[in-house]
């Protein structure tokens, strides 16, 4: 390998955020911007023109409340989609990205909808601390 990324940068803090609550404190998270393209030929030369992105995100928390069925409750009650706002901040001290004079990264979903099945109920007869994978789309990302 080259000598990129020796020390790299990574999130150190990530929030789930519904209504302005902070709701969930994430152990793992990954947020993807997928290009949308379309081909086209012109001049008998192809093309790609690029469209936008779409936002996918995927979290792992450490269960401490009954956030998400609280949510399913709203939900049943008032059928309206609850949209989360998931904000991670990248700032390893010590990082090439530190050296290199950056301070810290903020990265924000906003407009998240959950599209993955949501465990109402988890039991381990072991007394493993219960884990949430939840994944879906994000309207926009920003980055600052």
């Amino acid at each position: 390998m080259g000598k990129y990324n020796k020390q790299a940068i990574n999130a150190t803090k990530v929030k789930l955020f519904l209504d302005g609550v902070t709701v969930a404190d994430a152990i793992k998270c990954t947020i993807t911007a997928t290009p949308r393209t379309e081909s086209y030929r012109q001049n008998g030369k192809k093309n790609t023109m690029l469209l936008g992105f779409d936002y996918d995100f995927k979290i792992t928390r450490m269960r401490a409340t009954a956030m998400l069925s609280r949510m399913l409750q709203k939900y049943k009650a008032d059928g309206v989609t609850p949209e989360f706002t998931l904000q991670g901040v990248q700032d390893t001290a010590g990082s090439e990205y530190a050296a290199n004079g950056g301070k810290s990264e903020t990265v924000t979903a906003v407009g998240c909808v959950i599209t993955s099945a949501i465990d109402l109920l988890q039991y381990d007869e072991d007394g493993a601390a219960v884990k949430d994978e939840i994944s879906g789309t994000a309207q926009d990302v920003t980055s600052k």
